[in-house]
Protein backbone atom coordinates (compact mmCIF):
# COMPACT_ATOMS: atom_id res chain seq x y z
CA UNK A 1 0.00 0.00 0.00
CA UNK A 2 1.21 3.15 -1.44
CA UNK A 3 0.24 5.61 1.57
CA UNK A 4 0.49 3.35 4.45
CA UNK A 5 3.50 3.95 6.49
CA UNK A 6 5.17 0.69 7.45
CA UNK A 7 7.27 1.23 9.82
CA UNK A 8 4.28 2.54 12.23
CA UNK A 9 1.92 -0.28 11.03
CA UNK A 10 2.15 -3.61 13.12
CA UNK A 11 0.37 -6.26 11.13
CA UNK A 12 -1.47 -8.23 14.18
CA UNK A 13 -2.96 -4.87 15.66
CA UNK A 14 -5.99 -5.37 12.85
CA UNK A 15 -5.95 -8.80 14.53
CA UNK A 16 -5.72 -8.12 17.93
CA UNK A 17 -8.54 -5.41 17.44
CA UNK A 18 -10.74 -7.97 15.75
CA UNK A 19 -10.77 -10.50 18.39
CA UNK A 20 -10.80 -7.97 21.07
CA UNK A 21 -14.09 -6.76 19.30
CA UNK A 22 -15.04 -10.54 19.13
CA UNK A 23 -14.73 -11.11 22.97
CA UNK A 24 -16.93 -8.01 23.40
CA UNK A 25 -19.71 -9.16 21.45
CA UNK A 26 -19.37 -12.44 22.96
CA UNK A 27 -19.29 -10.65 26.60
CA UNK A 28 -22.42 -8.73 25.28
CA UNK A 29 -24.05 -11.66 24.76
CA UNK A 30 -23.38 -13.66 27.34
CA UNK A 31 -24.83 -9.79 29.64
CA UNK A 32 -27.43 -10.24 27.64
CA UNK A 33 -28.51 -14.04 28.05
CA UNK A 34 -28.38 -13.07 31.43
CA UNK A 35 -29.80 -9.66 32.35
CA UNK A 36 -32.20 -9.38 28.89
CA UNK A 37 -30.21 -6.41 27.54
CA UNK A 38 -30.32 -5.56 24.70
CA UNK A 39 -32.06 -8.73 23.32
CA UNK A 40 -33.17 -11.63 25.13
CA UNK A 41 -31.08 -13.96 23.97
CA UNK A 42 -27.19 -14.73 23.72
CA UNK A 43 -28.12 -15.82 19.69
CA UNK A 44 -30.01 -13.19 19.42
CA UNK A 45 -27.67 -10.77 20.83
CA UNK A 46 -24.67 -12.13 18.43
CA UNK A 47 -26.62 -11.82 15.41
CA UNK A 48 -27.43 -8.07 15.81
CA UNK A 49 -24.10 -7.09 16.54
CA UNK A 50 -21.84 -9.41 14.18
CA UNK A 51 -20.88 -6.24 12.05
CA UNK A 52 -18.86 -4.52 15.09
CA UNK A 53 -15.81 -5.95 14.63
CA UNK A 54 -15.41 -5.67 10.97
CA UNK A 55 -16.12 -2.32 11.00
CA UNK A 56 -13.84 -1.88 13.94
CA UNK A 57 -10.81 -3.29 11.49
CA UNK A 58 -12.11 -1.03 8.94
CA UNK A 59 -12.50 1.63 10.16
CA UNK A 60 -8.69 1.52 11.80
CA UNK A 61 -7.76 0.64 8.57
CA UNK A 62 -9.20 3.71 6.41
CA UNK A 63 -7.88 5.88 9.48
CA UNK A 64 -4.27 4.26 8.76
CA UNK A 65 -4.84 5.12 5.16
CA UNK A 66 -5.88 8.50 5.57
CA UNK A 67 -3.47 9.56 8.45
CA UNK A 68 -0.27 8.19 6.31
CA UNK A 69 -1.56 10.52 3.14
CA UNK A 70 -1.93 13.70 5.13
CA UNK A 71 0.73 12.90 7.28
CA UNK A 72 3.36 12.28 4.22
CA UNK A 73 1.93 15.60 2.34
CA UNK A 74 2.58 17.56 5.76
CA UNK A 75 6.14 15.78 5.77
CA UNK A 76 7.31 17.74 2.09
CA UNK A 77 5.17 20.67 2.63
CA UNK A 78 7.43 20.95 5.84
CA UNK A 79 10.57 20.00 4.40
CA UNK A 80 10.35 22.69 1.90
CA UNK A 81 9.59 25.86 4.41
CA UNK A 82 12.36 23.95 6.23
CA UNK A 83 14.89 24.43 3.00
CA UNK A 84 13.37 27.93 2.59
CA UNK A 85 14.40 29.20 6.11
CA UNK A 86 17.97 27.45 6.06
CA UNK A 87 18.42 29.11 2.71
CA UNK A 88 17.37 32.19 3.79
CA UNK A 89 19.40 33.09 7.08
CA UNK A 90 21.88 31.59 4.73
CA UNK A 91 21.81 34.16 2.28
CA UNK A 92 20.76 36.73 4.74
CA UNK A 93 24.25 36.15 6.43
CA UNK A 94 26.73 35.12 3.57
CA UNK A 95 25.25 37.73 1.24
CA UNK A 96 24.46 40.28 4.06
CA UNK A 97 21.33 41.19 1.91
CA UNK A 98 18.42 43.44 2.99
CA UNK A 99 15.25 43.21 3.49
CA UNK A 100 14.17 45.20 -0.07
CA UNK A 101 16.60 42.64 -1.92
CA UNK A 102 14.41 40.05 -0.29
CA UNK A 103 11.58 41.33 -1.60
CA UNK A 104 12.53 41.86 -4.79
CA UNK A 105 13.80 38.33 -4.69
CA UNK A 106 10.08 37.41 -4.05
CA UNK A 107 8.88 39.43 -6.78
CA UNK A 108 11.01 37.99 -9.36
CA UNK A 109 9.15 35.17 -10.80
CA UNK A 110 12.60 33.85 -12.49
CA UNK A 111 14.54 33.30 -9.48
CA UNK A 112 11.13 31.93 -7.88
CA UNK A 113 11.39 29.40 -10.76
CA UNK A 114 14.46 28.89 -10.25
CA UNK A 115 14.15 28.12 -6.15
CA UNK A 116 11.44 26.11 -6.58
CA UNK A 117 13.63 23.51 -8.73
CA UNK A 118 16.55 24.27 -6.34
CA UNK A 119 14.51 22.55 -3.66
CA UNK A 120 13.02 19.64 -6.05
CA UNK A 121 16.54 18.71 -7.26
CA UNK A 122 17.36 19.06 -3.82
CA UNK A 123 14.66 16.84 -2.32
CA UNK A 124 14.79 14.33 -5.78
CA UNK A 125 18.30 14.12 -6.75
CA UNK A 126 19.77 15.22 -9.87
CA UNK A 127 18.96 14.23 -12.95
CA UNK A 128 20.16 14.35 -16.63
CA UNK A 129 17.64 17.05 -17.59
CA UNK A 130 16.96 18.72 -13.96
CA UNK A 131 20.34 19.22 -12.67
CA UNK A 132 22.03 22.19 -10.60
CA UNK A 133 24.61 23.32 -13.28
CA UNK A 134 21.33 23.74 -16.11
CA UNK A 135 20.20 26.00 -13.19
CA UNK A 136 22.59 27.89 -12.55
CA UNK A 137 22.56 28.74 -16.87
CA UNK A 138 19.29 29.95 -16.84
CA UNK A 139 20.97 33.51 -15.06
CA UNK A 140 23.30 35.47 -17.29
CA UNK A 141 26.54 37.45 -15.78
CA UNK A 142 24.57 40.42 -15.68
CA UNK A 143 21.75 38.95 -13.90
CA UNK A 144 21.43 41.46 -10.87
CA UNK A 145 20.92 38.47 -8.22
CA UNK A 146 23.58 36.21 -9.68
CA UNK A 147 26.11 36.33 -6.72
CA UNK A 148 22.62 35.01 -4.45
CA UNK A 149 21.92 32.24 -7.33
CA UNK A 150 25.05 30.46 -7.37
CA UNK A 151 25.70 30.66 -3.38
CA UNK A 152 22.32 29.11 -3.49
CA UNK A 153 23.43 25.91 -5.54
CA UNK A 154 26.19 25.88 -3.73
CA UNK A 155 24.39 25.38 -0.26
CA UNK A 156 21.88 23.29 -1.96
CA UNK A 157 24.16 20.94 -3.13
CA UNK A 158 26.01 20.69 -0.03
CA UNK A 159 23.14 19.94 2.01
CA UNK A 160 22.30 17.52 -0.86
CA UNK A 161 25.30 15.71 -0.14
CA UNK A 162 25.02 15.79 3.75
CA UNK A 163 21.33 14.79 4.14
CA UNK A 164 20.16 12.95 1.27
CA UNK A 165 22.95 10.76 -0.27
Amino acid sequence: MYFVNKKKLHPFLYIRVFISASVAVLLLGGVSELFGWPSDTFHATIEYFWFVPVSLVLFLFFFHLTKGFLARTYDESEEQQAFIMHMSKKVRRRLNLEKDDFLRLQDDDKFQRFFHDTFVIFREGETEERNFDKLEERFDDDYPHKDVVKYVIREARRLRRKYKD
